[in-house]
């Protein structure tokens, strides 16, 4: 005797829709229109794979709850095919669960960068030190080289390293357990809110955990996905609370053992020697406020979800804000300021000199005191020979130094504007040593002042 055929999608969509208002029950309703429980499974899982219902609350004695979505109640209202649902994508009939798709995109990206870095490694020559993850400068080099984060790079405007260092990873051994860990709850947690809030939770939880790591730790060399994936593991936290009645008591409880024991292990880790606590923290409360956000489940209206999105972008921005704070009031950021300071002095004394060019050796100090020395008897008793020479490298060095001035106009920055204080200055003691020169009653003090004034602005100028 052939076995009927079980319902199809659109007939159980509309059992599910009749108390929209309460959960349905699969297996009181197979009890009680004697039905074979199993025959609903497959529709089921198409219907939930097409959003048009989803699971509720699991209760004992009768099972697995379901509930029609705004999606299969519009669906219901359009006269529909009785064997077709539209044309996406669904699981296969056996399979419960949509295949993970971020997750593994994630892992693969942090495996391949670290093929970057040991490429980059190769070619700096460091070998095996990069694996070790020793301290070894060699291996430092290859990972700020690759994105690793530190506060001085960020205060230099490297902004996008607070991303790349989440791929970043500091030896093999750090790779591997971060690679185990996203291997383990991805899937998971990807399961549980989908691949496009899955990414958004990482990635958020990614980028505060490093704005919060370098806020309070700005000397530090940040990099890997630790934050990131304490983000995952707090979602999932958020899930398991605000969903534990969707699940058997059975499998809710085991889950929580599995997350305080996993929990209690990252806390420990938390503590070890160059591991990074406030990146952790920080992660784990962005995934934590981020998943909060994006549980629209209860009420998937257009209006829920873009407060959802904004929340989660407002998480963002509250851990830039608190790294803008850090670095602009935090007493730890003083020395990494100063540093900067020195650096960008550098930077722009470099650029000033390729700018200025063999200028700048021309109306130096050495220079300057140097025609003072030829001056000083001229100024005292004029010789007409020895004045006129000396007038003349007074105009030379003159029209040296409004060369350089002009030049370094090109360039921003404080130290190009002391270079400039420092031109002018020397500009004006030429002029006041070709006016003394010229005189018939030479004052040597006028000049005196005028190259004390050049000397003062070239301390300035370097910095001293």
């Amino acid at each position: 005797m052939e076995t009927p055929p079980g319902p199809n999608h659109w007939e159980v969509l509309r059992w599910v829709a009749e108390k929209p208002e309460e959960p349905w029950f699969p297996s009181r309703y197979a009890a009680e229109h004697f039905l074979d429980r199993n025959s609903l499974d497959a529709p089921l899982t198409q219907l939930r794979a097409a959003g048009y219902v989803e699971i509720r609350e699991w209760q004992k004695g009768v099972g697995q709850g379901y509930r029609i979505t705004p999606e299969g109640e519009q669906a219901l209202a359009k006269p529909q095919s009785s064997d077709s649902l539209p044309s996406i994508a669904f699981a296969a009939e056996e399979e419960e669960e949509l295949p993970a798709v971020a997750s593994p995109a994630i892992l693969f990206a942090n495996l391949m960068w670290f093929g970057v870095g040991l490429f980059t490694a190769w070619r700096l020559g460091v070998g095996v030190e990069f694996l070790k993850a020793d301290g070894h400068p060699g291996a430092v080099r290859v990972l700020f080289k690759t994105g690793a984060a530190t506060g001085l790079s960020i205060l230099q405007g490297d902004w996008w390293r607070l991303a790349s260092c989440c791929f970043v990873h500091v030896g093999l051994f750090h790779l591997a357990a971060n690679l185990l860990t996203l291997g383990m709850l991805g899937p998971v947690v990807e399961g549980l809110w989908g691949k496009r809030r899955f990414a958004v939770i990482y990635a958020v939880s990614g980028l505060v955990g490093s704005a919060v790591a370098i806020a309070l730790h700005p000397a530090d060399t940040l990099a890997g996905a630790s934050g990131a994936l304490w983000g995952v593991l707090a979602a999932m936290i958020a899930w398991l609370l605000g969903h534990r009645g969707e699940l058997r008591p059975g499998v809710a409880a085991d889950w929580g053992r599995k997350i305080a024991l996993m929990l209690f292990i990252n806390i420990l880790i938390s503590f070890a020697p160059a591991v990074s606590m406030a990146g952790h923290l920080g992660g784990g409360l962005a995934g934590f406020a981020t998943s909060l956000c994006l549980d629209w489940t209860p009420n998937k209206s257009p209006r829920r979800k873009l407060f959802g999105i904004l929340g989660a972008f407002g998480v963002l921005v509250l851990g830039i804000l608190f790294l803008l704070g850090s670095m602009k009031y935090s007493e730890k950021w003083t020395a990494v300021r100063e540093k900067n300071s020195l650096q960008q002095i550098e930077r722009d004394r470099s650029k000033l000199q390729a700018a200025v060019g063999e200028r700048l050796g021309k109306v130096n100090p050495a220079a300057v005191h140097n025609l003072m020395k030829q001056a000083k008897a001229p100024l005292v008793v004029p010789v007409p020979k020895l004045n006129a020479s000396v007038r003349m490298q007074a105009l030379a060095m003159k029209a040296a130094a409004e060369e350089a001035f002009a030049k370094s106009e090109s360039i921003d920055g404080v130290t190009a504007d002391r270079f400039r204080a420092y031109f002018g200055c020397v500009i004006a003691f030429a002029e006041a040593l070709d006016a003394q020169l010229g005189s018939e009653d030479p004052d040597i003090r006028i000049v005196l002042v005028k190259l004390g004034e050049s000397d003062a602005a070239w301390m300035k100028a370097i910095g001293k």
